[in-house]
């Protein structure tokens, strides 16, 4: 990935808790969250699932479809 290759992950990874906390109720946040860190899914999930956020979509097929991209 660009950005692991170029050492923006932790500051990407920053920007997305922020934007996070700004608006926790906008999916879209989660969905990016989860595309441009992957290696954190599981824990912007959990975040989605504290504020009654649902993606209806399984870890598995994630990972899929994360895979193929």
């Amino acid at each position: 990935m660009l950005q692991k290759l170029y050492g923006f992950t932790e500051k990407m990874e920053s920007i997305i808790y922020s934007a996070l906390q700004s608006c926790p109720y906008a999916k879209c946040l989660y969905e990016d969250a989860i595309r441009y860190v992957p290696d954190k899914t599981e824990k912007f999930l959990t975040i989605a699932e504290d504020k009654e956020v649902r993606i209806h979509t399984p870890l598995e097929e994630l990972d899929i479809l994360l895979h193929k991209v």
